[in-house]
């Protein structure tokens, strides 16, 4: 990846680096996303804090997926009103950035769920089934236009998108 003054998109530093899970830096500025519950799993996830023991949830559309935490599991409870896991799977939810959050002594961006059910998106966010077709859309026009007037595509889809129709080529 080249990244110039001469670029017509703007890339978060983080999105240089191959995070495994959803991070403020995947979020258009000061845009939500819509996404569609597929799983939840425990996993050893390593941070600057070391080795923990997290809940992970996995998404239907083609995005990675992300740390939840007890504050966003609550979230979910007041927006299903359910208190049971399995009572999510399917469900729609709306993640937002809340910036400068202390944690851990540090101020970051964080993921959060909005407590409110999501109405229905305009353009609902590429699914992983539809990832090919950007591909060649990218191969195939030089630009992502077409697909995006149907689509969302969030940063790090763009970035995966660019790589793929690099390697076609």
């Amino acid at each position: 990846m080249k990244i110039d003054k001469e670029s017509d998109t703007r890339t978060h530093w983080k999105n240089l680096f191959d995070y495994k899970y959803l991070g403020a830096q995947d979020f258009e500025e000061d845009k939500d996303l819509i996404l569609t519950v597929k799983e939840f799993y425990a996993e050893e996830v390593e941070s600057e804090r070391g080795k923990e023991d997290c809940i992970i949830c996995s998404f239907e559309e083609e995005v990675k997926p992300m740390v939840i935490n007890k504050l966003n599991f609550k979230s979910l409870s007041k927006v299903y009103k359910t208190t049971y896991a399995e009572d999510f799977i399917g469900q729609k939810i709306q993640l937002f950035i809340k910036k400068n959050q202390r944690i851990f002594g540090k101020l970051l961006d964080v993921i959060r769920i909005r407590e409110v059910k999501p109405k229905k998106q305009k353009k609902p966010v590429l699914k992983k089934t539809e990832l090919l077709n950007a591909v060649n859309e990218l191969n195939k026009s030089g630009n992502l236009e077409k697909v995006k007037q149907h689509r969302t595509i969030t940063p790090a889809q763009e970035k995966k998108i660019k790589e793929l129709a690099k390697t076609e080529k």
